[in-house]
């Protein structure tokens, strides 16, 4: 949870090498870099030496960027959707007898329900693709200038040529893409 925004984690994917963690108002893009110490060796045995060998020298970069929805609704209902048919497993680090397992389902999409008023956001996550993919659901009513994304803790924002917003961050460029709108399924300008 550190470097978090003080938001609890509701949903957390990880994606290209990338921990992306869904909290209440946004999301947050983590990578962790371990640096060597300048005497550490990499002749080791095995991989399982080695990962102990990490974990004793040299430390930890978290490099974070954060995105924050805007004056968005505090009491959205965030869910997710299409339940695959595999789960992972972590210890549950609140308990000192490291008995007990959190068991967490795995989903194809994650919305955020009237993040503002008649407008809901569905994140997914394409298998055959990079990234994280979202839409922005406009329903009658709607009114889309309300919609404000903040980026933090990012080295840059720049616009490519092509409208796309640009993010470098520690870990690399955080791409998001330009909009394209739909309407009943058919692409309009």
């Amino acid at each position: 949870t550190d470097n978090l925004l003080n938001n609890d984690i509701l949903f957390a994917v990880n994606k290209d090498g990338v921990q992306i963690y869904f909290t209440s108002n946004g999301l947050t893009y983590r990578h962790d870099n371990y640096i060597k110490s300048k005497d550490e060796d990499d002749a080791y045995k095995n991989e399982e030496e080695k990962e102990a060998a990490e974990h004793k020298k040299g430390k930890m970069e978290q490099c974070a960027v954060h995105m924050e929805w805007l004056n968005a609704n505090p009491n959205a209902s965030i869910i997710a959707g299409e339940k695959l048919n595999y789960y992972n497993t972590y210890p549950d680090l609140r308990d000192r007898s490291h008995s007990k397992t959190i068991i967490a389902n795995a989903f194809k999409k994650i919305i955020y329900k009237s993040l503002y008023p008649n407008i809901d956001v569905e994140y997914f996550f394409p298998e055959d693709k990079e990234g994280v993919k979202y839409n922005i659901i406009l329903h009658l009513g709607a009114d889309p200038s309300v919609i404000k994304m903040r980026y933090s803790q990012a080295k840059g924002i720049t616009t490519d040529v092509n409208g796309n917003i640009v993010i470098a961050s520690g870990f690399g460029d955080i791409i998001d893409h330009a909009p394209k709108t739909f309407v009943d399924g058919n692409e309009v300008a």
